[in-house]
């Protein structure tokens, strides 16, 4: 079967022909990543790279016989970008890694503190859910860490289209610890994203996995992968057992607007929202929360003083 690669084929044409639509980026990452699992069996260095001609990539066998990170944002780094400049992770890092992570979050490691993980997009409707979390008794910011997945290769997050930095900008502010977990065309998401678990699990115990959907909203679980889903589907089995959480299922139109209204923000409508959609419909997936406008204490409905305090006990 003949193939047509690129993103403007003509998907008519080519379903009259027979030929099977084949995206260039993921024939790239897919040789790439064939190269360097051959190269990793050989024990060499580095392979040549499929996207930039006469360019070498380092290994994952390079870097751990160096045995520490670089610091230059490598496609292959096995230490998650840990020596990488925190400003630079969201345009550098190719592997799962930590764009944020809050003072709150580093007493709760060293104390033992469970962590619950939200899969964060940076809208209304993860933010609601990061408010109702931190709502609940006994929840503090110190206690809540989010996970984004994006593009690898745009740096975008689905469904809105922003830039992981924005989201990154989001949880510095808020002071919420934040991993980002690039995602590359043809690869498998959901190991990617067991691997950003572990960057928790590793420190913490993981408490739960929570998601921001509402009723006639769907869950955030698949938009971790840029696909879309039915409102309240399970995670996949294979992130195990952990107590699945939808903070904001229970919660009518009248006590999210209330939510919304005080925490003070604005937001901006992203990746072309539709103004027509029903009343719970229209606090979901694309308006992004502009918290940065807004004390993060008002945005978060908690006093982030006694948070850190309690963090410290």
């Amino acid at each position: 079967m003949a193939a047509v690669t690129g993103r403007a084929s003509d998907a008519a044409s080519c379903a009259k022909s027979g030929c099977q639509i084949v995206d260039v980026e993921e024939l790239w990452v897919v040789e790439a990543w064939r190269r360097h699992r051959q190269a990793c069996e050989e024990e060499e260095t580095f392979y040549e790279d499929p996207q930039k001609r006469g360019a070498k990539v380092f290994t994952e066998f390079a870097h751990k016989k160096r045995g520490r990170c670089c610091g230059s944002g490598c496609r292959h780094c096995p230490f998650a970008h840990d020596r990488t400049k925190m400003e630079k992770r969201a345009e550098n890092i190719y592997q799962p890694a930590w764009l944020h992570i809050s003072d709150a979050q580093l007493a709760a490691a060293e104390t033992g503190q469970g962590a619950r993980v939200l899969l964060y997009r940076g809208c209304r409707a993860s933010f609601l859910a990061l408010r109702a979390l931190l709502g609940t008794a006994g929840v503090e910011p110190c206690d809540v860490v989010l996970l984004t997945s994006f593009d690898a290769i745009t740096r975008k997050v689905a469904p809105m289209g922003v830039h992981i930095a924005t989201l990154q900008k989001q949880a510095k502010h808020l002071d919420v610890s934040l991993i980002g977990v690039p995602l590359f065309p043809g690869l498998d998401a959901l190991a990617r994203l067991q691997i950003g678990l572990t960057l928790v699990s590793s420190t913490r115990p993981l408490l739960a996995l929570a998601a921001g959907g509402v009723q006639g909203v769907p869950a955030l679980w698949p938009l971790v992968f840029g696909q879309v889903e039915t409102p309240r589907a399970a995670p996949p089995a294979e992130l195990g057992t952990l107590p699945l959480e939808y903070p904001l299922w229970e919660a009518g139109f009248e006590e999210l607007s209330t939510a919304l209204q005080a925490a003070g923000l604005c937001f901006t409508p992203e990746g072309g929202g539709d103004s027509n959609q029903e009343p719970l419909a229209a606090l979901g997936l694309h308006e992004l929360a502009e918290v940065w406008k807004v004390d993060p204490g008002q945005a978060l409905g908690v006093s982030m003083a006694s948070a850190r305090v309690r963090s410290l006990v």
